[in-house]
């Protein structure tokens, strides 16, 4: 029996090495899933913290935004370009006119736009018949209005010249346009689809 000690002492030093090598390997496993949910965490907590900043400074940018563009969307611009239609149960005797309107409107509050302009496609229809209704682009002159006020341009006509009258508002409306100061001095384009931008100023080097 003494001889046999031997062997199966060494079997069993060499199994508790190799199940102490597989115990080490099983706890570097687990410690490494440990490490990975710790850093998966630590990723997702740090994306979630980016994307909560980002989206702050967003609204933030936004909130400065609306608050600077405030005075001049409070300027409006509309556009039309129709024959008008007769009262439900009634017809006209004679076919209406074609009758092209841009208004330009600002707001109450005695607000000072200055440096307006007011721009309308007149030249563009000019010599296809049609007749001045109202024109009050002379205000603009003054380059100055003290809201509220509203400046009416319209003219009619005994049809339309530039295609069909059901693509009439698009194209007076690509082709109108407002230029203007905010009461901060801010200057502003504002176009007849409702496109409000801040104009750029040149940069000169001298």
């Amino acid at each position: 029996m003494a001889t046999e000690w031997g062997p199966v002492a060494d079997w069993v030093g060499a199994s508790v090495t190799f199940l102490g090598f597989v115990g080490a390997i099983a706890a570097l496993k687990v410690q490494r899933k440990s490490v990975d949910a710790q850093l998966e965490q630590h990723n997702k907590t740090k994306s979630d913290e980016e994307e909560a900043q980002r989206k702050k400074a967003e609204a933030l940018g936004s909130e400065r935004l609306e608050k600077k563009e405030k005075d001049a969307r409070a300027v409006k611009l509309t556009v039309s370009a129709a024959r008008p239609k007769a009262p439900p149960g009634s017809k006209f005797v004679d076919k209406p006119s074609f009758v092209v309107t841009c208004g330009l409107v600002f707001p109450t509050g005695n607000l000072k736009y200055t440096d307006v302009g007011f721009e309308v496609p007149d030249k563009e229809l000019d010599g296809f018949g049609f007749r001045e209704v109202m024109d009050d682009r002379k205000v603009t002159k003054s380059k100055t209005v003290n809201g509220p006020a509203r400046l009416t341009w319209q003219i009619s006509g005994d049809y339309w010249p530039h295609g069909s009258e059901a693509d009439a508002k698009a194209w007076v409306a690509a082709r109108t346009f407002a230029t203007f100061k905010d009461p901060s001095g801010i200057e502003w384009k504002l176009d007849g689809n409702g496109k409000l931008v801040e104009v750029s100023k040149s940069v000169h080097v001298g």
